[in-house]
């Protein structure tokens, strides 16, 4: 009697389920977690001035995605990177200037079960004023030298120039 009743009460339930696992959509059940994004120096920078590196990694399901990169002061993005086989990773290069200040975000595509499913966007971070006046302040001491003439003074008290950064050697004057 229980095991008849059992098979009453689940078969609906089951029914249910299955019914409405067909309802929802693949993308849904698969949807790819946000990307995070990090800013830093560029490792090299060129005599045109300072770059700032934006990565972003995310979740990546298949062996191509694509990466997109966004400045709030533009309305579509600003680049792209599409990446091939393992890489996870995307590293934009942003030259400093006025134009490159604002927030910036990232997403990506990637294929689950052969359909291109998008990314939420990442968390936003800045390239400031304040970023930009340190870039300028760097080239401003990169294209200064500092040439500083250092004296010492002999055992005679004659000041002469020496090519080194020396400091006073061999200071000895005679009692009179």
């Amino acid at each position: 009697m229980w095991n008849f009743l059992w098979k009453m009460l689940s078969f609906p339930v089951f029914f249910g389920i299955v019914h409405l696992r067909g309802l929802v959509r693949q993308e849904d059940v698969y949807k790819p977690s946000p990307p995070t994004i990090h800013k830093s120096p560029a490792p090299q920078s060129n005599s045109d001035g300072q770059t700032i590196a934006i990565t972003c990694k995310g979740n990546i399901h298949s062996n191509e995605s694509t990466y997109y990169l966004y400045n709030s002061r533009h309305q579509n993005y600003t680049q792209l990177l599409h990446l091939t086989g393992d890489e996870k990773t995307a590293t934009f290069v942003i030259k400093m200037g006025t134009d490159s200040i604002g927030n910036y975000s990232c997403n990506y595509k990637t294929k689950v079960l052969g359909n291109w499913v998008y990314s939420p966007f990442s968390k936003h971070i800045s390239i400031t004023q304040e970023d930009e006046w340190q870039r300028k302040a760097e080239q401003a001491t990169q294209g200064k030298r500092h040439n500083i003439e250092r004296k010492s003074i002999t055992a005679d008290g004659i000041t002469k120039l020496e090519e080194h950064d020396a400091t006073y050697i061999n200071v000895a004057f005679q009692a009179e």
